[in-house]
């Protein structure tokens, strides 16, 4: 009989919660959740450069395009049809009879203060 009753010491031991068992699981639960803080706070990091450089693009596109709007509109007569005609006459006239006498007259799109070209900072 005595090696009967070692046996039955080892198992009633190896049966006991150890505390590892439990450190482990708290640790890996700790683990997890700063996993998910790194990519949670990753994810907003990548969402907010985006929409910045989206920003940055899209107000550059609307430079462009109201660039292209002022340039149509400054090559079209800027009365309809049965009008032009007159704008021509009191407009267009006067303006090419100056410039070919030698006078300097500003032009409409500078006298109205649109500024065609975009700023520097955003023609990259």
């Amino acid at each position: 009989g005595g090696l009967e009753s070692v046996e039955l010491l080892t198992v009633v031991k190896e049966e006991r919660e150890q505390p590892t068992v439990s450190l482990a699981c708290i640790m890996l639960w700790y683990y997890q959740f700063m996993t998910g803080v790194v990519l949670v706070n990753l994810l907003i990091a990548m969402m907010s450069d985006t929409y910045a450089g989206t920003t940055a693009e899209g107000e550059r596109r609307w430079l462009y395009n109201r660039s292209i709007l002022i340039r149509e509109y400054l090559e079209k007569p800027p009365t309809p049809s049965p009008f032009n005609i007159l704008w021509y006459c009191f407009y267009q006239v006067p303006h090419w009879l100056a410039r070919r006498l030698g006078k300097r007259s500003k032009h409409a799109i500078d006298l109205a203060g649109y500024k065609l070209v975009p700023p520097l900072k955003y023609v990259q």
